[in-house]
């Protein structure tokens, strides 16, 4: 029956629903909680380039979030970030360079650049 439904009555279907099935909750998010970016940084700081690149991915996906991204600056996560500028993969390279970018348009993330005295190191 749900298949010969047009879009809005599928979705009313559902809506309508005497039990419906709650959503779950993610539990990725909150595997780790703070520590999540620790964990993090210690894939930073491996030689697998694997590794560090999925780790700048997942990171860049995080930083969508602004609490995640504090969560993040509490940790040591900027310094392996630049510190991934010098890197000899183009793709490693990218992927810090657009995480760091995220960090320096919140307020936090500046002042954390201008407290450490990273500016001229970034630049």
């Amino acid at each position: 029956m749900e298949e010969t439904l047009s879009n809005d009555r599928f979705i009313s279907l559902h809506r309508n629903q005497i039990n419906p099935q709650a959503m779950p909750m993610s539990t990725l998010t909150f595997a780790y909680g703070n520590l999540r970016y620790e964990m993090l940084d210690k894939g930073l700081k491996s030689d697998d380039d694997v590794l560090r690149t999925k780790v700048l991915i997942e990171i860049n996906e995080d930083f969508h979030q602004a609490d995640k991204l504090n969560f993040a600056l509490e940790s040591s996560i900027l310094q392996q970030l630049l510190g991934c500028f010098s890197h000899k993969d183009s793709n490693i390279r990218e992927l810090a360079s657009r995480a760091v970018l995220k960090i320096a348009n919140t307020e936090m993330g500046r002042v954390v650049f201008v407290q450490n005295s990273l500016i001229e190191v970034t630049a």
